[in-house]
Parts: C-alpha cells; sequence; structure tokens
C-alpha cells in the first residue's frame, strides 16, 4: 500500500485488528459507488472498481493498462491532463469537474479529487482519484431551469395582472399585465 494511502489509514480510529486497514480500504473503495481510480506516474490505470467499469462501460481489462486521458475525450485531453498535473505538482491534489467519455462514446460530468501517490522514499508513484457521477444532479438542475423559463412564459401570456412584493411593499416582480393596467413601464 502506498505511504500515502497508509497515512489516511492511520488516522482512522478503532479499526478491528481482526480486519485490518488494507483490507477495510480495500472492501471500501471496491464498495463505493463513485468512480476510484489509481495510476502510476506515467498516467498509467493500475486499478479500478466496479463502479468506474460500470460508469464508463469499459470492462476492467481494457481499463487496466491504458492511459487515464482515454475518458478525457479527444477535445478535453490536453487541457485536463495540463490542469490536473499542475495541480498535483503544486499542492499534491487536484478537484474539479471533468467531462468524461463512456467507451460508447457517450459525455457524463464528475465532480472529481485527484491525489499524488508517494513511494516509502517520499517520491511521487502515481495518483488516486475519486470522482461522483453528476449525472442526476445535472438533470435535475436542467430540468429546474426549463421549468422555471416555462413558468416565466406563462406569467407573461397571463391576461390577469400579477405582482409580488416582499413584506415592506417592494416589488419584486410583475408582469407585463400589471404594468400596463398600471400605465407604468415594469422598469419603474
Amino acid at each position: 500500500m502506498p505511504s500515502g494511502t497508509k497515512q489516511l489509514m492511520s488516522r482512522i480510529p478503532n479499526i478491528p485488528p481482526h480486519i485490518g486497514r488494507d483490507t477495510l480500504l480495500h472492501e471500501f473503495i471496491k464498495a463505493s459507488n463513485d468512480v476510484v481510480l489509481i495510476t502510476d506516474q506515467k498516467r498509467t490505470i493500475s486499478y479500478v472498481n466496479r463502479a468506474a467499469c460500470a460508469k464508463t462501460g469499459y470492462r476492467r481489462g481494457e481499463l487496466i493498462g491504458s492511459k487515464i486521458h482515454l475518458l478525457y475525450g479527444k477535445e478535453n485531453q490536453a487541457k485536463y491532463t495540463s490542469r490536473i498535473v499542475r495541480g498535483l505538482e503544486r499542492r499534491g491534489r487536484w478537484s474539479g469537474e471533468l467531462e468524461l467519455r463512456r467507451k460508447d462514446g457517450a459525455a457524463f460530468w464528475v465532480e472529481a479529487v485527484i491525489v499524488t501517490l508517494f513511494d516509502k522514499g517520499g517520491k511521487p508513484a502515481g495518483t488516486i482519484g475519486v470522482a461522483h457521477d453528476l449525472s442526476d444532479r445535472r438533470l435535475l438542475d436542467r430540468h429546474a431551469w426549463a421549468s422555471e423559463s416555462h413558468l416565466d412564459h406563462v406569467i407573461e401570456s397571463m391576461e390577469d395582472a400579477l405582482c409580488v412584493c416582499d413584506i415592506e411593499g417592494k416589488v419584486l416582480m410583475c408582469n407585463e399585465a400589471h404594468s400596463r393596467m398600471l400605465g407604468y413601464h415594469r422598469e419603474e
């Protein structure tokens, strides 16, 4: 186990001795619904969990031994690689959103954290990345935006006046019918 991982595991108190830290970490990664990838120093994938395979559509054997940029999509490979490498060199970690590509070419967004792993001599030996799929959140955001846009359209098409005020009587919003009825421009 890389020394960075050992340091992390040493911070977890009260692990029963019959389980062991290595077993606990392995089972945690295996059970995670988030994508977990480990790469060597040359960015070659050396480990993937089942979620990585399920979310990307690749089989374990197709990912292991491949370069990590396989998942970035050609248009993002250089940009993502430079950003991530720069963050890892400066701080030993990088976090942000990435657009990944499934085997079938479909894109999906993840929120990722990538951390440098060090060998026993303290030199960078690779990375471990954990990525949370944002597909559901982005879909909800799109629906919320569409619903809001639809509501705005309905309000503007009403013939009845509609005015929303705060508790002090300040107008927060009014539709065109309200403005016409009072003889004001909406901005007034």
